[in-house]
Protein backbone atom coordinates (compact mmCIF):
# COMPACT_ATOMS: atom_id res chain seq x y z
CA UNK A 1 0.00 0.00 0.00
CA UNK A 2 2.96 2.35 0.43
CA UNK A 3 2.91 4.02 -2.99
CA UNK A 4 -0.89 3.96 -3.17
CA UNK A 5 -1.29 5.27 0.38
CA UNK A 6 0.30 8.68 -0.20
CA UNK A 7 -2.80 10.35 -1.66
CA UNK A 8 -5.40 9.13 0.90
CA UNK A 9 -2.92 9.80 3.73
CA UNK A 10 -2.39 13.37 2.52
CA UNK A 11 -6.15 13.99 2.18
CA UNK A 12 -6.90 12.50 5.62
CA UNK A 13 -4.14 14.53 7.28
CA UNK A 14 -5.15 17.80 5.59
CA UNK A 15 -8.85 17.33 6.39
CA UNK A 16 -8.45 15.95 9.92
CA UNK A 17 -10.14 12.70 8.88
CA UNK A 18 -9.36 9.00 8.68
CA UNK A 19 -8.89 7.16 5.39
CA UNK A 20 -9.83 3.49 5.32
CA UNK A 21 -9.58 0.61 2.87
CA UNK A 22 -11.66 -2.57 3.22
CA UNK A 23 -11.79 -5.83 1.36
CA UNK A 24 -14.95 -6.85 -0.49
CA UNK A 25 -16.46 -8.35 2.68
CA UNK A 26 -16.19 -5.09 4.65
CA UNK A 27 -13.20 -6.07 6.79
CA UNK A 28 -10.89 -3.10 7.30
CA UNK A 29 -7.44 -3.74 5.86
CA UNK A 30 -5.75 -0.37 6.33
CA UNK A 31 -6.34 3.01 7.99
CA UNK A 32 -4.43 6.25 8.21
CA UNK A 33 -4.99 9.58 9.90
CA UNK A 34 -3.83 11.60 12.85
CA UNK A 35 -3.19 9.95 16.21
CA UNK A 36 -6.35 11.35 17.80
CA UNK A 37 -8.53 10.20 14.90
CA UNK A 38 -7.00 6.73 14.90
CA UNK A 39 -7.57 6.35 18.67
CA UNK A 40 -11.22 7.41 18.31
CA UNK A 41 -11.68 5.00 15.42
CA UNK A 42 -10.16 2.10 17.36
CA UNK A 43 -12.75 2.59 20.12
CA UNK A 44 -15.49 1.53 17.71
CA UNK A 45 -13.44 -1.17 15.95
CA UNK A 46 -12.86 1.10 12.93
CA UNK A 47 -9.35 -0.31 12.60
CA UNK A 48 -7.58 -3.09 10.69
CA UNK A 49 -9.42 -6.35 11.29
CA UNK A 50 -12.72 -4.64 12.16
CA UNK A 51 -15.81 -5.70 10.20
CA UNK A 52 -18.02 -2.87 8.90
CA UNK A 53 -20.44 -4.76 6.67
CA UNK A 54 -24.21 -4.44 7.16
CA UNK A 55 -24.52 -7.61 9.27
CA UNK A 56 -21.73 -6.64 11.67
CA UNK A 57 -22.33 -2.89 12.10
CA UNK A 58 -25.67 -1.93 10.61
CA UNK A 59 -26.10 0.70 7.93
CA UNK A 60 -23.07 2.93 7.44
CA UNK A 61 -21.13 4.39 4.50
CA UNK A 62 -18.92 1.31 4.09
CA UNK A 63 -21.83 -1.14 4.13
CA UNK A 64 -23.87 1.01 1.73
CA UNK A 65 -20.98 1.19 -0.74
CA UNK A 66 -20.56 -2.60 -0.54
CA UNK A 67 -24.29 -3.33 -0.94
CA UNK A 68 -25.19 -0.80 -3.62
CA UNK A 69 -21.93 -0.27 -5.48
CA UNK A 70 -22.67 3.45 -5.29
CA UNK A 71 -20.71 6.11 -3.38
CA UNK A 72 -22.85 7.09 -0.38
CA UNK A 73 -22.22 10.06 1.88
CA UNK A 74 -23.47 9.53 5.44
CA UNK A 75 -24.05 11.71 8.45
CA UNK A 76 -24.95 10.44 11.93
CA UNK A 77 -28.65 10.97 11.26
CA UNK A 78 -28.54 8.82 8.12
CA UNK A 79 -26.91 5.74 9.62
CA UNK A 80 -28.42 2.99 11.72
CA UNK A 81 -25.21 1.74 13.29
CA UNK A 82 -25.13 1.89 17.09
CA UNK A 83 -21.40 2.55 16.98
CA UNK A 84 -21.54 5.18 14.27
CA UNK A 85 -23.14 8.07 16.13
CA UNK A 86 -20.85 11.00 15.36
CA UNK A 87 -19.05 12.35 12.33
CA UNK A 88 -19.61 11.87 8.66
CA UNK A 89 -18.31 9.57 5.96
CA UNK A 90 -18.01 9.22 2.21
CA UNK A 91 -17.18 5.83 0.69
CA UNK A 92 -16.60 4.45 -2.77
CA UNK A 93 -16.56 0.83 -3.89
CA UNK A 94 -13.36 0.28 -5.82
CA UNK A 95 -12.51 -2.10 -8.62
CA UNK A 96 -9.87 -2.78 -11.23
CA UNK A 97 -10.52 -3.86 -14.81
CA UNK A 98 -8.66 -7.14 -14.30
CA UNK A 99 -9.42 -8.07 -10.68
CA UNK A 100 -12.95 -6.70 -10.36
CA UNK A 101 -14.25 -5.32 -7.07
CA UNK A 102 -11.75 -5.38 -4.25
CA UNK A 103 -13.43 -3.32 -1.52
CA UNK A 104 -14.15 0.20 -0.37
CA UNK A 105 -12.13 3.39 0.08
CA UNK A 106 -13.66 5.53 2.84
CA UNK A 107 -12.94 8.99 4.23
CA UNK A 108 -14.53 9.59 7.66
CA UNK A 109 -14.59 11.89 10.63
CA UNK A 110 -15.43 10.82 14.17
Amino acid sequence: MDGLADEPRSIADDAGRIATVTDESGTILWTCGGRVMLRRAERVNFAPGGRWDEAAMGTNALSLALCTGRPPACSPSSTWSRRCTAGSAAAHRSATPTAGSWGVLDLSST
